[in-house]
């Protein structure tokens, strides 16, 4: 049995690592750094995602959660989540924003991610905490039948 991962980067198109990074966005107001993640600057998760430095995206269900989507004859799982960024690039919050269903998943997800280490932000010159958002899609045909 094959399966799959896709990482979706909410609302933007895959780019090959060929590509040139992605435009810095639009200028905005400067964000100071005590700011929390309740008003961190939102970046489009394909900048956010350039700037990764750590940490893989690639994420797969344990034995037992896939076992869990056969009984369930899931083909398929998507957990969406929002993280915001420290000044310092940490990830310092993970919030689900939508679960793949599986419990176990949703929380090793949510422990990958804020091991993710990125460049520091900044906002007009100055370090800012960001937020972003990420889909991870978990693709896993069922067994075929003898």
């Amino acid at each position: 049995m094959r399966s799959w991962i896709v990482v979706v980067l909410a609302g933007c198109a895959s780019q090959s690592s060929s590509s040139p990074p992605p435009a810095a966005p639009a200028p905005v107001a400067a964000v100071p750094a005590s700011a929390d993640a309740n008003n961190a600057q939102m970046l489009p998760p394909s900048y956010a995602n350039a700037h990764r430095v750590e940490g893989s995206i690639l994420i797969v269900p344990d034995d037992m959660d896939k076992m869990k989507m056969v009984e369930r004859k899931l083909t398929r799982v998507i957990h969406s989540a929002k993280l915001c960024i420290t000044v310092d690039g940490r990830v310092g919050s993970v919030t689900m924003l939508r679960s793949s269903g599986i419990p176990n998943f949703d929380e090793k997800i949510r422990k990958r991610i804020l091991g993710w280490r990125y460049t520091p932000f900044q906002i007009n010159g100055k370090p800012a905490p960001v937020c972003t958002t990420l889909s991870v899609v978990y693709n896993q045909p069922l067994p075929e039948r003898r």
